[in-house]
This record gives structure tokens, sequence and C-alpha cells, in this order.
């Protein structure tokens, strides 16, 4: 049985308290299979406790346990607070933040360091609004996440910079770009994260979004599309543009994927989509709490009950976690399949030498230096270990290099794979017979 421990932290992540609170983090993880970290009564928190939050997600990672912030609304209350919503306003908000789909499938269904964006993106928008002196800090972490999130967080720059006549924010986004376009440009060729020939399409690939569409590709785009709208009716009927402004580069650029998973807001996909539509509905809500049109009466009543709603719908159908009507049955009962996978990757995978496996299974071996997929493989890499299914090895042709001995089995149980380069050859003919022959496995 899974043990699930709740952790609640009452010194804030700083650099004061780091030592101290590595130890006790460190320590929950080590005895329990999951932890709930609590950061409600955290007041304050700086590089350092970021770096300490990372370092425990990716130590979870390795351990094959989760991790959850069920404190993470904390940033979005204090924000609301501070705008002037009443209490039940901010309280629905923080409730459609923590429980829409959109957040259940980034933290709940995939683990991805991308979900820090539900953190990162309130803190900036805290920051630009309450302490504009601190806003490099959960700017520089948000470009440091992924090679895009200087596209991302732009509008959202661009558009705060024209709210409070702050020149530094339009610095700020030219700056956030030019990065974005360095790192998905240059430094992804130069790291080999992509192969050159992805490298151009990969983040807008218009041909591809194109030529997806008749291949089933339309409909996964309306659902996500759907999603997006069903909260945000009452802002759009208000025409409170933050919303809109602040979504478009992140939606624009996951409906424009040619990858079903990124423009179906699918698994960490949806993080950043829903960490920009909150702080665009806090500040929706803000310019809604100053002023006393009858738009803005009409918004502040409307709002939080619309919210309220649209969460009760999404968690029927489409939430994922114990008591959904819909829950994948994976994710309120652990797969046996998978759990062996994973422990197959924690006991039997080589630490050296560039791994190639599934899209699927690369989320057991992401702290790995160099890692690839068969979709993101470049010809001149050489593999030294091979991790996968046996039916998927025999598809990217390993079998051959088998039976000439270029590799040899480290593991194998029937179903799971494990090659590696100038390996001992002793198992290379059950595994070979296996192919030849495969027959169910219970």
């Amino acid at each position: 049985m899974t043990e699930i421990r709740r952790l609640s932290l009452s010194e804030d992540l700083t650099i004061y308290h780091a030592l101290e609170q590595k130890k006790i983090l460190l320590d929950a993880l080590a005895g329990a299979d999951e932890i709930e970290l609590d950061l409600i009564q955290v007041h304050d928190i700086d590089a350092a406790g970021v770096q300490l939050l990372i370092l425990l997600k990716k130590e979870a990672q390795r351990c094959g346990k989760r991790v959850a912030i069920v404190g993470g609304g904390l940033i979005v209350w204090r924000t609301a607070v501070r705008h002037g919503l009443n209490h039940p306003s901010a309280l629905a908000i923080v409730l459609f933040f923590l429980t829409y789909h959109f957040t259940q499938a980034a933290q709940v269904d995939e683990f991805h360091g991308v979900t820090l964006y539900l953190l990162l993106f309130p803190w900036l928008y805290y920051a630009i609004c309450y302490r504009p002196a601190f806003v490099w800090l959960p700017l520089l972490l948000i470009l440091g996440l992924r090679e895009d999130a200087g596209f991302m967080i732009a509008p959202v720059l661009l558009y705060m910079g024209y709210r409070t006549r702050r020149k530094a924010h339009y610095g700020q986004s030219l700056a956030a770009v030019a990065y974005a376009t360095a790192a998905t440009i240059i430094l992804c060729r130069l790291i080999a994260l992509y192969p050159p020939q992805d490298i151009n399409t990969r983040f807008f690939n218009m041909s591809g979004m194109l030529g997806s569409l008749p291949e089933r590709g339309l409909a996964p785009r309306l659902a996500a599309i759907g999603w997006v709208l069903l909260p945000s009716v009452p802002f759009l009927v208000c025409r409170r543009w933050a919303l809109p402004a602040f979504l478009s580069v992140p939606l624009l650029v996951s409906l424009a994927s040619a990858d079903r998973s990124q423009y179906g807001l699918l698994y960490h996909y949806s993080a950043v989509v829903m960490a920009v539509l909150t702080i665009g509905m806090l500040e929706a809500l803000r310019k809604g709490s100053e002023a006393d049109t009858r738009s803005d009466r009409l918004l502040r009543r409307a709002a939080p009950f619309w919210l309220v709603a649209a969460t009760a719908v999404s968690f029927v159908l489409r939430g994922m976690v114990p008591g959904a009507p819909h829950a994948p049955p994976g994710l309120t009962h652990p797969d046996a399949r998978v759990r062996q996978a994973l422990n197959v990757a924690r006991q039997a995978v080589p630490s050296e030498g560039r791994l190639l496996t599934t899209s699927r299974w690369s989320n057991f071996t992401a702290n790995r230096k160099e890692l690839s997929t068969h979709r993101m493989i470049d010809g001149d890499q050489i593999v030294d270990v091979v991790f996968s299914d046996l039916a998927t090895a025999a598809a990217w042709h390993y079998p051959e290099k088998l039976a000439d001995g270029e590799f040899g089995v480290r593991y194998f149980d029937g179903r799971i794979v494990v090659l590696q380069r100038g390996y001992a050859t002793n198992d290379n003919a059950r595994a070979l017979q296996a192919v030849a022959a495969p027959r169910p496995i219970p």
C-alpha cells in the first residue's frame, strides 16, 4: 500500500533555513512513497527555497516517488486578497486553480519539471504587482524551466508594463523573447536536446498542425479550446482583455504543435496554460475590484459562482483524482506493469552512456545527461543503452545488433529488455527466441 505523508513547513523557504529544511524534506521523502507538501504557512521564498523544491522533485523522480505541493495556491490567495477581492471570491479562484483538471493533469498524470509554472507564474505576477524589485528572481527561474518559457511569459510582461507604466517590464519582455529564441535555435542544437531537423519546427509547427487536422487533430484542439473558454466566459463577456492577452502565446504555441499531447493540453502541457489563465483572471478581477461600473459589479458577483461551477464540471467529466467519476484507472490504482518498468529503470539501466527509450518511459530516466527517444534521436548519435519493451526494441531493429553481438542483453524478463553496447551476449539467444516466437506474457 502506498504510504502518503503530509508535511507542513512553518519556516520561510529562504537561504537562512535551507540546510535545516533540506534535511527535513529528504528525510520525509525517504520514509514515504508520496509527500503532500503544505506551504500555507510559508511567508517568503527565495532562490534557495526554489532550488530546494526542485531538488526534492528531482530526488522523488529518481526514487520513483511523488511530491505534491498542496499549498501552491497560497500566492494566488494572497494576490487575490491584496487585489481587494472578498474572501469567497478569492477562495473560488484558488479552488479553480488547485482542482481544475488542467492542474490535475500536470501534477498527477506525469512527473515533469514544468509543473513549476504553477508556482512561478503566480509568483512573478505577485512580484510585478507588489514587489517589483524582486521580479528578476521568478523571471530567471521561469526562463530556466524550459527553452520556450520566454515566449510564454512575454505577453504578461508586455501587458503589465503597459498597465503599470514601468519601462523595465518592456525590457524584460524583450530579453525573455531573445533568450527563448537563442535557447530554441542555438542552445538546443549545442546540447543535442533535439535533432537538427526538429529545431525550427518543434515550437511553432504550422505545417505539422495543418497536416494533423485531417487525422483526428481538429476535435482535440476544439476540446482544449473549450476547456480554456469554459471558466473564461464571465471575463470575456465583461471584456477583460488581460485574460486573452496573457493566454495568446501559450495557447497559440500549444494549438500549433503537431504533438497530440501538446495541442490537446494533456499531461504537463496544460501547466503553462493553467498558470496564465489563473493570473489573467486575477488581473481581470483586480480591475473589477477597483472600478464600480455595472460590468464590474456583474463580474465580481458572477465570477466566483461560475468558477466553482466550471471546476465542478471539470471534476465530473475530466477529473483525475480518486473520487472523480471518470478518473483513469492507472491514476487511482497503481499499474503493476508501469511499476515494474520503473523498478527496472532504477535497478537495471546503467547510469552512463546515451540511453534510447520510449517517450513514456523517458520520465523514469529523465535525470540522465544523455537521453533520447526514438523520435528525437539524431542519426549521427551513438546509442549505448536501450530500455524498452521487447516489441518496441524489435521495431527499432535491435535484434540484428543482438545477433551480431554489438549489443548484449543486460536485463530481460520476457517483456522489458535492457540492451547495452559491448555487454556479455549470454542472454542474447533467449531474447532473440522471444522475438521470433512472441507469446502473451501474464
